[in-house]
């Protein structure tokens, strides 16, 4: 009767409805679900309470372990712990008990099974690996102790077993999946999104559990650098696992841990969620920036040992006194400021672009092949829109290959962003100091995109505020400038040469009208009326010979004759002075050849000019499109 009452108050404040297809309550939130749930739960398991309540004969103690494991939650940890610590507890409930509490992935750990329920409650059995049979046995008791009738086939047992490599983590999570539904081939694809659960399941247990106790530490510590490591060094491994012999290192890690292989490597697959895992939720981890930190120390003391019998001693972090020719040809070097600036983004993705900005850049001038091959690592890190955005202009902006350009305008987009003063500066120990190579080289590449555009004057400009930047021993640089400017004064002369040669072919040929002009001593209609006479005379006695047409037109004797004045409207200097103008025009605002289509321009703008009946039409057809917008 209470419950009854209870169940029409929580419909009418709808924290409870009933589904259409089965007299079955929902809960609207989860909480409420839990609280019930664990209330339920703690009563029903205590032995001897509601044995006589027909409302729970439906329902078995195995049933309400089994819904307990679904909520991941502390409380039922409690309620499932205080089974498996129950003697008296029937023992298929106490196992389903233990099942339910390892379906867990929020923190539900324990030291030892023996520490926690004591030597009469735990058979010693080593689960370090299981075999084929192993892992097929394991599968029939555990649909076995659930009273399931289900026979998985010899095939898809030996597939689960080359997953799970033995891990009985793994073949656990395998036998659940399978039993609530889900097909053998999405279970042990790689592709699969189950499969990616699986492994993912067990590398954050894995970690989580290592986490947890403080013995572990440096297991902990080895596997946090196995997962995070860019590439395999020797070298670097010694000194971060401070240990000469790594091959003793490597044997200690394999016997306990199946997925690290003698060598010091991870399996493939839990090195990728491995290093997802402290990606996503243990980026901030005080181990992890430790290891990263460590690391980027190592390799900058390792760069500077490389780069003695060189030149000079550089820090990574010091751009200032040494041209990056001087270490970009080493491979290894190439290889340590790659490491590091992949340890940097551990430490921050903001960090991380500080540093392979101005390598990116340098890369660009000396390497365009490692420039590239640097993008790879930001895109491992890349979660932020501004860093997107920079990834993006990289990406875009720089020439795919040596042989091959950008278009103009990513490398637009690329350059205004190097141009802004935070991306000219480098970090200094003391103190923020601008990096003197790169502004040297992105000067440089903005004269190369203003020289394409056909801005000559605006990139010798360029060029030549570049030169202040050239750090020490920067010879390559040096050279690239000294080829760019004199081509790009070669350009600029040929284009002076064109228009001083253009200006004196005008005055030539405006001095000779001039002078025809001055000796004419009839006007320039009576010239042409007399042309126009002795031209037709030899055109009227052949047409003599040629059939006419009859016509009803009565044409006057001067009906096809010019009017002698009509040529007079269009001048000599008229023309001339268009044409003169379109000239000029096209050497002086256009950089990019078209000076033709300016003569064009010229010739058309004399001829309207120099014409009344042209100059009134178009005079006309402005006034109607101003009219009729008005």
């Amino acid at each position: 009767e209470q419950r009854h009452a209870f169940t029409r108050l929580a419909r009418t404040i709808q924290l409870l409805f009933e589904t259409s297809e089965k007299q079955v309550y929902c809960f609207r939130h989860l909480l409420l679900r839990d609280y019930f749930a664990f209330r339920y739960a703690n009563n029903f398991l205590q032995k001897g309470e509601l044995q006589d309540d027909k409302s729970s004969s439906s329902i078995s103690k195995i049933e309400v372990v089994k819904a307990l494991g679904k909520l991941d939650n502390q409380r039922a940890v409690d309620l499932l712990t205080g089974v498996l610590n129950n003697n008296e507890e029937d023992k298929d409930v106490r196992y389903e008990a233990a099942n339910s509490l390892g379906q867990f992935t929020s923190g539900v750990y324990f030291r030892g099974y023996r520490q926690t329920f004591g030597d009469d409650n735990v058979i010693s059995y080593s689960l370090s690996k299981f075999s084929s049979d192993q892992t097929e046995k394991y599968f029939q008791e555990f649909f076995r102790k659930r009273s399931i009738e289900l026979n998985i086939a010899d095939e898809d047992v030996k597939q689960i077993d080359r997953i799970s490599r033995g891990i009985p983590l793994v073949v656990n999570l395998a036998a659940t999946m399978w039993r609530e539904g889900i097909p053998v081939n999405d279970i042990v694809s790689e592709q699969g999104d189950s499969h990616a659960e699986i492994v993912a399941t067990a590398c954050e247990r894995f970690l989580t559990h290592f986490s947890n106790f403080q013995d572990t530490e440096e297991d902990l510590r080895a596997v946090y650098l196995l997962a995070m490591m860019r590439r395999f060094d020797s070298e670097f491994l010694q000194s971060m696992l401070n240990t000469p012999d790594l091959q003793s290192r490597g044997q200690e890690l394999y016997k306990r841990y199946s997925f690290v292989s003698p060598e010091l490597r991870l399996d493939g697959q839990h090195q990728v969620f491995f290093k997802k895992f402290l990606l996503e939720q243990q980026r901030d981890d005080s181990l992890v920036k430790e290891i990263s930190s460590k690391a980027r120390s190592y390799l900058e003391k390792r760069f500077n040992e490389y780069d003695v019998n060189q030149a000079r001693d550089i820090r990574l972090t010091d751009s200032l006194t040494t041209s990056a020719e001087q270490w970009i040809n080493n491979h290894k070097n190439r290889e340590i400021i790659s490491d590091w600036i992949y340890y940097g983004f551990w430490e921050s993705e903001k960090e991380g672009w500080k540093y392979l900005i101005p390598y990116l850049v340098k890369g660009w001038l000396y390497n365009l092949d490692w420039a590239r091959s640097l993008l790879d690592i930001p895109v491992q890190f890349t979660s932020t829109i501004e860093s997107n955005y920079l990834l993006r202009l990289f990406k875009w902006g720089l020439p795919p290959s040596e042989n091959m350009t950008a278009g103009t305008d990513d490398q637009s987009l690329l350059l205004e962003e190097l141009e802004k003063p935070t991306n000219q500066r480098s970090e200094d120990t003391n103190q923020r100091s601008e990096d003197k190579e790169l502004r040297a080289i992105v000067l440089l590449k903005r004269g190369d995109l203003l020289f394409e555009q056909g801005k000559y004057n605006e990139a010798r400009d360029k060029y030549q505020e570049s030169k202040n930047y050239i750090p020490d021993q920067g010879i390559t640089l040096t050279q690239k400038l000294l080829f760019s400017e004199q081509r790009v004064e070669a350009y600029i002369k040929d284009e002076h040469n064109i228009q001083k040669q253009l200006l004196e072919v005008i005055k030539k040929i405006d001095n000779r009208l001039t002078r025809e002009e001055n000796k004419q001593p009839t006007s320039t209609s009576d010239n042409l009326e007399k042309n126009l006479e002795d031209q037709a005379k030899p055109i009227l006695e052949t047409s003599k010979d040629v059939p006419q047409q009859p016509s009803d037109i009565k044409s006057s004797p001067h009906s096809d004759e010019l009017p002698p004045k009509k040529l007079n409207y269009i001048p000599i200097k008229a023309v001339f002075i268009g044409f003169s103008g379109g000239v000029l025009s096209g050497v002086l605002i256009s950089g990019n050849g078209n000076v033709f289509l300016w003569v064009l321009v010229g010739f058309l703008l004399g001829i309207i000019l120099g014409n009344d009946e042209i100059r009134y039409a178009f005079k006309g057809l402005y006034d109607q499109i101003i009219a009729f917008f008005k």
